[in-house]
């Protein structure tokens, strides 16, 4: 369950807020972000996996 959207939504675009940067540097900062803001009431840092693996497989 989302814990704050508001947290959520600009955790899920800092990876693009920079132009021209890694895909490992935009998977750090997804991570990061994620587990940072703790949008979901249990569960962040492994939805930060799976995001992270969605991001990999999709760039």
């Amino acid at each position: 369950m989302v814990l704050n959207r508001n947290s959520l939504l600009p955790a899920l675009g800092r990876p693009y807020h920079r132009c021209h940067i890694e895909l490992h540097e935009k998977a750090v900062d997804l991570i990061h972000a994620v587990i940072l803001n703790h949008p979901f009431m249990d569960g962040s840092k492994h939805t930060a996996l799976h995001l992270l693996e969605v991001l990999i497989n999709q760039s």
